[in-house]
């Protein structure tokens, strides 16, 4: 029988060095070519940091008998692979929090209408209110506290932990759902090339991937919570809890890399800068896009009246009543 500890393990170490190349191709677009490093990218680093230890601890937990039958797990190692579980909850919750955090903060760099910004400043507190509650009650699950890994041993009471990783998983999902959900009638307005559509559809492809990721993640753990042999069952959530953080990380990544692709493929960004609406405008120094829209890069910007459009690469503006009417 293969050793599902093993599995677990690679899974994790595979999904870990896919979300640690993104966020190094985005720390170079950041902070070496763009120059322009914000909280957003902070936050990131800092949920990579936090998908580190997660894989740490279900190492940890493999060394202790994860993957293995209960029978087979001594009760000194049984209580190892629940003190770090409960370490795993935090880590795994706070990690998709810095990330849907990095995401809403990012979408803020091209939110220019009232109403947009105001939705993403809501979803935001939700996501933070909810992390909060998420993060204090995970570390207080137990009182007192080590009653989570001992039961026998250390008395005292502990909330309904199944109804509680619902709740947590439930949370995740809707918050899932309405950060990926969020800019897409702001992207529907934009008028763009077709390769600049695949691209943002493949970006926002990922995004719902990691919905359905957390669906999955769901149904796994259902099946750790009401199984009798939790070191043997509990790998599949192990694991799955790891690649919907990573996926994560990557979908988060991915809109702030356009320099980076500039600079490897230039010929493809330049492609996309010289469309217009109709096909006939000049030199591609502009790229047409809807009233309230800023590029992620801040290399386009339209004001939200009138016909003027800014060519921020240059420094300089044009007006053209006639261009303008013809693109629209």
């Amino acid at each position: 029988m293969p050793d599902r500890g093993l599995q677990a393990i690679i899974v994790v170490c595979i999904v870990n060095g896919l979300a640690g190349l993104f966020i190094a191709l985005r720390c170079i677009c950041r902070f070496a070519i763009v120059k322009s490093p914000g909280l957003e990218d902070w936050t990131l680093i800092t949920a990579m940091a936090m998908s580190i230890v997660l894989a740490v601890v279900v190492d940890q937990q493999r060394r202790y008998g994860l993957g293995k039958h209960a029978v087979d797990v001594p009760p000194e190692d049984n209580t190892m692979i629940l003190k770090m579980l409960y370490i795993s909850v935090i880590v795994y919750n706070a990690g998709l929090i810095l990330v849907k955090f990095s995401l809403l903060h990012q979408y803020l760099r091209f939110f220019v209408e009232r109403k947009w910004r105001r939705a993403d400043y809501t979803i935001m507190c939700i996501v933070i209110g909810g992390g909060i509650s998420i993060i204090f009650t995970g570390i207080f699950t137990c009182n007192p506290i080590p009653r989570f890994w001992d039961r026998a041993g250390v008395e005292g009471v502990c909330i309904n932990i199944q109804a509680l990783w619902y709740f947590y998983a439930s949370f995740n999902l809707l918050t899932d759902i309405l950060c990926w959900a969020l800019p897409i009638p702001v992207l529907a307005k934009l008028v763009l090339p077709s390769r600049q559509k695949y691209t943002l559809m493949f970006v926002f492809t990922l995004g719902l991937f990691g919905c359905i990721i957390g669906i999955l993640r769901m149904y796994y753990l259902y099946r750790a919570t009401v199984s009798t042999d939790l070191t043997y069952d509990n790998v599949a959530a192990a694991m799955w809890s790891a690649i919907e953080l990573n996926v994560g990380i990557v979908c988060a990544c991915v809109p702030a890399l356009r320099p980076v692709v500039a600079k490897v493929l230039p010929s493809l960004v330049a492609k996309t800068r010289s469309w217009t609406g109709t096909g006939k405008r000049a030199a591609g120094r502009v790229e047409l896009v809807p009233e309230g829209i800023r590029d992620d890069q801040g290399l386009v910007v339209r004001k939200e009246s009138g016909p003027k459009w800014r060519d921020l690469e240059e420094g300089r503006s044009e007006e053209n009543a006639s261009d303008a009417g013809r693109s629209t």
